[in-house]
C-alpha cells in the first residue's frame, strides 16, 4: 500500500520505502504522514540521504485561487 493510500489509517508497524532516486515526490510531508501511521514500529528502507532530501523538500503548493478571487472581485 502507498503512503497515500493509507492517509487516515492506523498500522501496528509501517516500512517506509522510498524509490532510491530524488524524486520530487518525497517529501517532507509524505515522510510525516508515512510515520504517523505507525502505532508501535516504523522500519526505515533507504539511506540517509534520500531521508535529508526529503525532509529538506516541501510540497510547493500553486494554486490559481488567488487569482480567481481578484477576477471575481472585479
Amino acid at each position: 500500500m502507498t503512503i497515500h493510500k493509507s492517509h487516515g489509517s492506523q498500522y501496528d508497524e509501517v516500512a517506509v520505502v522510498l524509490a532510491g532516486r530524488a524524486s520530487p515526490a518525497q517529501t517532507r510531508e509524505l515522510i510525516y504522514t508515512g510515520l504517523t501511521r505507525a502505532s508501535e514500529a516504523v522500519r526505515w528502507v533507504g539511506t540517509e540521504e534520500e531521508l535529508a532530501l526529503a525532509l529538506h523538500r516541501g510540497v510547493g503548493r500553486m494554486s490559481a485561487l488567488w487569482a480567481m478571487v481578484g477576477e471575481a472581485r472585479g
